[in-house]
């Protein structure tokens, strides 16, 4: 099974999000990636950024892999903890990571911690390659 997320972002808050159960193999889920991405791309021409508040910001659809639904259901990321998981993808440490975020490397330091503890792993690596396979980054 794969699960679809549509979440709808209004001034960097994740709001409203909505999921989907789809049942079927991966060539179906492949299929059903490439459908989401599409319907991504039209949401944002449609709706593109806005400097007002009350307008969506961004609009994202995930596909996420079965083996990483149950983690993701069980204790899911907060919004800044994806921005900084994106960042370790990126390779950067937490002194930059604290620098783009505008946030103290203290505070950096207990996201992370949070983010290995809800993806059960042990380092940025593993943190890494967790995140790339499961589809919550890119």
């Amino acid at each position: 099974m794969t699960l679809i997320s549509l979440w709808v972002e209004d001034d960097g808050c994740t709001k409203f999000p909505t999921q989907i159960d789809f049942l079927g193999d991966s060539s179906v889920n492949r299929a059903l990636l490439t459908v989401a991405q599409e319907v991504n791309n039209l949401l944002q021409k449609a709706y593109p950024p806005q400097t007002d508040n009350d307008a969506f910001e961004t609009i994202a659809i995930r596909a996420i892999e079965p083996e990483y639904m149950k983690l993701i259901i069980a204790e899911p990321l907060t919004a800044r903890e994806l921005e900084v998981l994106q960042l370790i993808v990126d390779g950067y440490n937490n002194l930059t990571i604290a620098n783009k975020l505008y946030i103290t490397k203290g505070t950096v330091k207990t996201h992370v911690r949070s983010i290995f503890g809800k993806l059960c792993v042990n380092d940025r690596t593993q943190a890494a390659i967790w995140a790339l396979r499961s589809g919550l980054v890119h």
